[in-house]
């Protein structure tokens, strides 16, 4: 995690534009409540939190570059929760009808499961916990097929 820290502070402090374009956010959560199986949670929350800087444009203004910081998370009622912080840039280009990103990221997974034995009053815990480093392309994009 020290590690971890100090990229996000080198990566944070480094002038990389004479002034940030803007410090564009997102969150995405979702709850599901589902009916209870053996072992399986029926509570689940999912999501994750990213916080950016934009720091210049390219391509005619339709690229813009960035860098963030974001934790994603999952937390069930079983038990089982996980988080992992992620520092990255990318490149983001946003569309009338959604948005596209290809980047580099680097995650460092956390994870806590509590796994119930089949013996009363008994239970596992495992955590778990790794660094990965991922390059990526995400998207979103909507419609109305009425229109």
């Amino acid at each position: 995690m020290k590690n971890f820290l100090i990229t996000a502070f080198l990566l944070a402090s480094t002038p990389l534009a004479a002034e940030p374009l803007g410090f564009p956010g997102v969150t995405w959560n979702t709850i599901v409540l589902s009916e209870k199986a053996p072992n399986e949670p029926s509570l689940q929350m999912q999501g994750i939190v990213e916080q950016g800087v934009d720091w210049f444009k390219l391509g005619g203004d339709k690229w813009k570059f960035n860098t963030y910081a974001a934790v994603t998370y999952n937390i069930d009622n079983n038990g089982a929760r996980s988080y992992t912080p992620q520092l990255g840039l990318k490149f983001n280009r946003r569309y009338n009808n959604g948005s596209l990103d290809l980047g580099v990221r680097v995650l460092d997974h956390h994870s806590k499961s509590n796994y119930v034995a089949n013996l009363p009053g008994s239970s596992i815990v495992q955590t778990g916990r790794g660094r990965s480093v991922q390059a990526y392309g995400t998207f979103w994009f909507e419609w109305n097929l009425k229109k």
